[in-house]
């Protein structure tokens, strides 16, 4: 088995996969202690994934056990010092797929885009697909705001994927060809059942995601200045509640826009905190 999967990146040719993957669709999903999520997203594959990889970020609860229970393979993986894209990568490396499908442990494929996916699968023509992806926070959807459009390019063919692509925290998988983007419609979409209080969101994204953001920003050049950390703020909390009408999600779209703003401030602070402290030590030294 491990053989025909090292055959996938041999194979890394536009001119040669034809005939030579081993299954039209695989699906990569990493995870890190998601015993509660791990099995519904994995059932949300059946009929449409012919292989499951789940790469397990050394989980210390089931999360393992359950995946492999619901027929997935695992792969033992470690993120690279927060670049969690890279347990992505290895998974892709894996899969016997012609097609591959990028999922987190809390998301669900819906029947309606699978099929459309399996559509493009079968058919080929595409490099990749862009499709929406539906927003779950503090027991709701997002709806406005600028949360559900098509924006994720999570489906693409296995030779067409760049493996020089940027492991930043946000960023999307480098895909070269034709890219297909489907219309932002319920019934069709990715559903992310991102956070469900304002304490886990707390604890992932402001003492978590943002210091890695802020890391990544160091290292391309930023420069803080207060100017810039404000504008910045309002562009992801304002302006999704104004501009994109994130009020129309009541107190929830208010809570959220909130909350990006905290973010956006952790980020800056992170940025301006470790900018700060590599030039003490520079002087030190």
């Amino acid at each position: 088995m491990s053989h025909t999967r090292g055959m996938s990146r041999e194979c890394h040719d536009a001119n040669n996969y034809q005939g030579v993957w081993m299954t039209l669709v695989s699906a990569v999903i990493k995870a890190r202690n998601e015993a509660e999520n791990i099995g519904p997203c994995i059932r949300s594959l059946s009929g449409f994934a012919d292989e499951i990889i789940v790469v397990d970020d050394q989980s210390s609860d089931s999360t393992r056990q359950i995946a492999l229970d619901c027929g997935a393979i695992v792969l033992s993986g470690i993120s690279h010092e927060g670049q969690i894209n890279r347990l992505d990568a290895q998974g892709f490396h894996a899969a016997n797929g012609k097609y591959l499908l990028r999922l987190d442990a809390d998301e669900r494929l819906t029947p309606g885009l699978a099929f459309l996916l399996k559509k493009v699968a079968t058919e080929g023509h595409y490099a990749g697909v862009r499709y929406p992806r539906r927003y779950y926070f503090f027991n709701g959807w997002l709806d406005h705001g600028g949360w559900f459009r098509s924006e994720q390019l999570g489906f693409f063919r296995n030779d067409a994927w760049d493996l020089n692509w940027n492991f930043d925290i946000h960023s999307q998988v480098t895909v070269n060809g034709k890219i297909l983007t489907l219309p932002a419609e319920v019934s069709a979409c990715m559903l992310h059942l991102d956070y469900f209080t304002v304490q886990e969101f707390i604890e992932r994204s402001l003492f978590k995601y943002a210091k890695l953001e802020a890391s990544e920003r160091i290292r391309d050049g930023y420069v803080f200045s207060p100017r810039t950390m404000a504008s910045n703020a309002l562009r992801r909390g304002v302006g999704r509640y104004f501009l994109r009408s994130g009020y129309k999600d009541g107190a929830r779209g208010a809570i959220v826009a909130g909350l990006l703003v905290a973010y956006e401030i952790c980020v800056s602070a992170y940025a301006w905190d470790l900018a700060r402290n590599d030039s003490n030590e520079a002087t030190v030294v």
